[in-house]
């Protein structure tokens, strides 16, 4: 029976250093589900750690600290990359580990692409609509929030507010989803899988946040921005959303220094409680406290135990 091991969780919550350590010792490779780490260029805004490209001949992957990472900078961020495209990558991503007879580990914070991997979630067939778009690009994001909450309150509280596209889009399949077939899609068959959440104290993953945030805003966040202006993505949809628009608005003059620094955190704050009301819907999940000092122990039993189970 092959095994997927998934991590999820908000924002600060630890995900990727306990999936190091524990590929570290059960022979895995992680597969991210962040779908903001699927861009290029986007390094620090992120939070891809200090990867590396290893090459093996023809073929070549990211490791960080000695573990294959699959699911980062794929596309340049004037891509837009759909849950559809992440799907038709991850999924032979975590067949092949299968093949190498390692254990996938599916880690990240987009509830989306977890739930789309696991068979969680329908896939909306509703094709794109043209003019329905072109009418939704005058509105602001507050207009299309507003107007999808009249349609779908769920939706409306767990999307990103931030992301005009995914706004569009939600909009776009509630109107026309009556007329276009959708079915949940089995993608993983006879898969065992075990999920476990990371989560805290909400103030704890604030503080954290908020000390990452003061971290990159001295080391490098700014420089990364300016490199991504000057090759041309100042104004795509992904370096438009979380973090790196407030930079731009900060380097145009906008925003001096510490307003900017607090919007940054204010962001990552409601960023952290959506992923919070997403999980909560997402079923299995056995829930570890990581600002408990055993949580990392009580994670290695899990998956211990998990990958002993005949």
């Amino acid at each position: 029976m092959s095994k997927l091991v998934v991590i999820l969780g908000p924002t600060s919550s630890g995900k990727t250093s306990l999936a190091l350590e524990l590929c570290h010792r059960h022979n895995g490779e992680i597969i991210s589900a962040d779908s903001r780490q699927v861009y290029r260029l986007m390094n620090i805004g992120t939070n891809k750690g200090l990867v590396e490209l290893i090459k093996d001949g023809f073929s070549s992957h990211w490791s960080l600290k000695g573990i294959p990472v699959w699911g980062i900078n794929l596309v340049n961020p004037d891509h837009d990359f759909s849950v559809g495209e992440y799907l038709a990558y991850s999924i032979p991503k975590i067949k092949e580990i299968w093949k190498r007879e390692k254990i996938p580990f599916l880690v990240g914070g987009t509830g989306f692409y977890i739930d789309a991997v696991l068979g969680n979630t329908s896939i909306a067939r509703v094709p794109s609509q043209p003019e329905f778009r072109s009418r939704c690009e005058s509105l602001s994001n507050q207009e299309l929030l507003n107007n999808l909450r009249t349609i779908s309150h769920d939706w409306a509280a767990k999307i990103d507010p931030l992301n005009k596209r995914r706004l569009i889009r939600a909009l776009e399949v509630e109107t026309y989803k009556d007329k276009y077939y959708q079915g949940d899609l089995p993608l993983l068959e006879a898969q065992e899988t075990l999920l476990i959440g990371l989560s805290s104290l909400r103030e704890t993953l604030y503080e954290r946040a908020d000390r990452w945030a003061d971290s990159i805003w001295q080391t490098g966040l700014l420089e990364e921005s300016k490199e991504l202006n000057k090759a041309g993505y100042k104004n795509t949809r992904p370096v438009r959303g979380i973090i790196y628009s407030i930079v731009f608005d900060y380097l145009d003059g906008k925003l001096t220094n510490q307003p900017a620094l607090e919007r940054i955190k204010f962001d990552l704050h409601s960023y952290i409680r959506r992923q919070l009301t997403w999980f909560k819907k997402t079923p299995k999940v056995i829930w570890l406290d990581s600002g408990q000092d055993d949580y990392c122990n009580k994670a290695e039993l899990l998956v211990r135990a998990f990958i002993n189970k005949e």
